[in-house]
């Protein structure tokens, strides 16, 4: 077979200052972005993702690109971020159904204080709608019901019935958790947006605390079970999210959640909004949502509301950053300002609300291999200043050091952690020391760790602890965790508290079963409520709702989008990346675009191409030219990138 070379091509346009464009790989659209040139090597204001390729270098992963109409940025990614192999598929004893109908069940059974527990939790998907249940039941103690909804998909929006979270998208607005009703846009064609998955498996009765920007906003207690971060009231919030969970047992686990809601540009002429109305706990009528629209290619509006505030939202995306106005009719009012280039960044947050002001500085430098370094200002009645240094000081060697003075009360804080990670004998270790130092009061921490790689094998987890609380108590804790994964979850925790001692153990997972040309049923670990999975090899394997993965395989690897609460088989060879070059009437078709699938794509000087993720068989691949028929001509489909040739000829009677 005769290998094709892809042909290398470079814009004659050159970047005289930043830009912002609107940046492709293929035929999707990654985001917009503002572009410069630095000494010949593209640089973006924020890090793009794209296969195994991260970088804000965009040169680095870049094979060719092109501008055209001067907004919108085509670029042809480099082979090596194509070799992503999060996922891997058997392609003899796994088979792809679009549609398909699926149910499951999640469980975590569990024993505390010598009293049992079981949480369970029932999807049910089928004719694009889906149905959750979930409750708990107790040894001793009220039976009761935690979760209930009916989700119906549509192309672009959803609608949910049931159990729901209001999303106001503003500060100055409140969510609520009602029953009732919420219609809210496919967070998947939000092209611009960054959705969050987290789910958490509460082993034992845990306080709940949520912090943003490091202020708390919301406290909950919980009971053993299954929860996703995106069902808890924390979804409207803005830039750093940090969950605190702390068990019966007094055991601490901080789950740092980096910019839950992305309110950056939005695409010219896109919608996002989410719209509910119910009755809450104090059986009250209340409502709230959002609405934003992008108005250009760089200004974002829109509107947030409850049952009592309405507030307007503002974007501006410019050369020398973004700028965010929240502004509500009690005249309370939020700015934003957030600014980055290549190691630095600054960002400003300005909330008056209710009498009460509160500033917040950060901004930031990384040092490449001397460190990163970030400086924090807050004032809301305090006045705080504080230092953050981190650095990898060997292989597998962090020491990170944290420090804050509140010039107000005269208070202040200087915590030091080193975190080592290493490998031996096929496993991973973590071992972590801090100590802490708060007015006078000292916190010492000593850890190691195994964890369990993969969907099976064993693992643990100990620690020690010393801290001193704020009336002089002072406090030893000792625990020790053996976990083991075979699909399921197991645990035992036992635990010593001065002279207290606490064990429990339990087990959580899930069964589903996918019904199409067949039945096939597996067992897998707990999956989100509005989530699907992957049965593969009788093996659950958890997808977030509408998740790009990566199937891998010896052909080639590509994403792939999962649909909520839908169960797949997947044959990754239906999948394939192909290049090749396209002709009109003998000529190079180049500095063109052409329509496949509904997409566009784009072509090059030598009239070469790239597409991605064809789905299909090979005579399905049909490339189409306004007024011209084409045919298709595979050059080597044993190899693992088909390359093909296109040869077009215009329609005489065109």
């Amino acid at each position: 077979m005769r290998i094709f070379t892809l042909f290398i091509f470079f814009s004659s346009f050159v970047f005289a200052d930043t830009k912002i464009l609107e940046l492709f790989i293929g035929g999707d659209s990654i985001g917009t972005y503002m572009i410069s040139d630095e000494n010949g090597t593209l640089v973006s204001d924020e890090t793009v993702e794209f296969g195994s390729c991260i970088s804000n270098n965009i040169s680095s992963f870049t094979e060719s690109y092109e501008i055209i109409d001067d907004d919108k940025f085509y670029i042809t990614p480099k082979k090596k971020c194509l070799e992503t192999k999060e996922l891997r598929f058997s392609q003899d004893d796994t088979h792809y159904f679009k549609k398909s109908s699926s149910i499951y069940l999640n469980y975590a059974l569990a024993r505390q204080n010598n009293l049992y527990s079981a949480t369970l939790g029932s999807g049910l998907f089928t004719f694009d709608t889906l149905l959750y249940l979930q409750g708990r039941l107790q040894q001793q103690g009220t039976n009761s019901l935690e979760n209930y909804f009916a989700l119906k998909e549509f192309d672009e929006k959803k609608i949910k019935l049931g159990k729901i979270y209001a999303t106001s998208g503003s500060f100055l607005t409140k969510g609520y958790t009602l029953n009732g009703v919420s219609f809210y846009q496919n967070t998947a064609l939000v092209r611009n947006a960054k959705s969050f998955d987290y789910q958490l498996v509460i082993n034992n009765r845990s306080t709940i605390e949520i912090y943003n920007n490091d202020k708390i906003v919301q406290k909950l207690t919980l009971d053993a079970g299954i929860y996703n971060l995106k069902e808890l009231p924390i979804t409207h919030f803005s830039n750093n999210i940090k969950i605190v969970m702390t068990d019966s047992f007094g055991n601490k686990k901080e789950i740092e959640v980096p910019f839950l809601y992305n309110s950056k540009i939005l695409k010219e002429g896109f919608e996002d909004y989410s719209f509910s109305v119910g009755i809450d706990e104090q059986n009250t009528y209340q409502m709230a949502g959002y609405y934003r629209r992008g108005i250009s290619k760089d200004f974002t509006a829109g509107f947030s509301f409850d049952s009592s505030n309405i507030a307007l939202l503002l974007d501006y995306l410019t050369p020398l950053g973004k700028v965010g106005l929240h502004l509500d009719k009690k005249a309370d009012t939020i700015l934003e300002y957030s600014y980055s280039k290549k190691n630095f960044y600054l960002s400003a947050t300005n909330t008056y609300k209710e009498q009460e002001n509160d500033f917040r500085l950060e901004s930031g430098f990384n040092f490449e291999r001397w460190g990163n370094l970030s400086l924090k200002y807050h004032q809301n009645g305090e006045k705080i200043y504080g230092v953050d240094y981190s650095v990898t000081a060997a292989k597998n060697l962090n020491f990170t050091l944290n420090s804050s003075f509140n010039t107000t009360t005269d208070e202040y804080r200087v915590g030091a952690k080193l975190v080592w990670n290493f490998g031996y004998a096929r496993k991973r270790f973590n071992l972590i020391a801090s100590k802490t130092t708060y007015n006078d009061r000292d916190t010492k921490y000593l850890s190691a760790s195994m964890p369990i790689i993969g969907n099976k094998g064993v693992g643990f987890e100990s620690s020690y602890e010393e801290q001193e609380d704020n009336w002089g108590y002072k406090t030893n804790r000792s625990r020790l965790s053996l976990q083991a994964k075979y699909k399921n979850d197991f645990w035992i925790n036992t635990q010593k508290i001065n002279d207290e001692k606490a064990t429990d153990y339990g087990v959580s997972g899930a069964v589903g079963c996918v019904f199409s040309q067949s039945i096939n049923c597996g067992i897998g670990q707990n999956i989100y409520a509005e989530s699907g999975f992957i049965l593969n090899e009788h093996d659950l394997k958890y997808t977030p709702p509408y998740y790009n993965t990566t199937a891998h395989n010896k052909f080639n690897s590509t994403s792939i989008t999962l649909k909520s609460g839908q169960g797949y088989w997947l044959d990754p060879s239906l999948y394939k990346s192909i290049t090749g070059i396209i002709t009109l009437n003998g000529k190079p078709y180049k500095e063109n675009l052409f329509m496949l699938n509904g997409k566009e794509y784009f072509t090059g000087f030598g009239g070469e191409f790239w597409v991605d993720s064809f789905l299909g068989e090979m005579d399905q691949f049909a490339p189409k030219l306004k007024g011209a028929t084409c045919s298709t001509q595979i050059m080597n489909i044993d190899e693992e990138l088909y390359e093909v040739q296109i040869n077009c000829m215009e329609n005489e009677d065109e």
